[in-house]
């Protein structure tokens, strides 16, 4: 799509509401920005029209995030109680079931995918050679 810029310069001296800005559709300011375009760097609205596309972004990027809550690397298993679970499987063998486990990773590390828990998990429990019988945790 060919860039038409369209707006008008603006005083920079006077602060500007981003909200309150308005472009007529076929306008690219704030919508097409990029900072290599022969057309935007020659731009008088260059800076603004950076600001308002990465506020844009931005705000889709917190709506992409939000319904997953954390992404890789935000996951903390250290958060995990691990030497509890340890010690709840040493106390009372059988008792804790291996879906148990799992579902108290995911609610302490904040991990949604599947994958990775049953990795985490599978790895802790060869460390701590835990057996599985019956779906239920066991020391040797």
């Amino acid at each position: 799509m060919k860039r038409k810029a369209k707006t008008n310069p603006k005083n920079k001296a006077i602060p500007t509401e981003f909200k309150t800005l308005t472009t007529s559709e076929d306008d690219c300011f704030g919508k097409e920005w990029e900072s290599t375009d022969k057309n935007c760097v020659r731009c008088s609205e260059y800076e603004t029209c950076m600001v308002i596309f990465h506020s844009q972004n931005f705000e889709r990027a917190e709506e992409i995030k939000a319904p997953n809550s954390a992404f890789l690397d935000e996951l903390d298993f250290q958060a995990v109680p691990w030497e509890d679970i340890y010690e709840q499987i040493l106390l009372n063998p059988g008792e804790i079931s291996y879906e148990g486990l799992l579902q108290a990773v995911e609610k302490y590390s904040k991990c949604q995918d599947k994958k990775t828990i049953i990795y985490k998990c599978k790895n802790w429990i060869i460390s701590k050679q835990i057996k599985i019988k019956d779906s239920c945790l066991y020391c040797s």
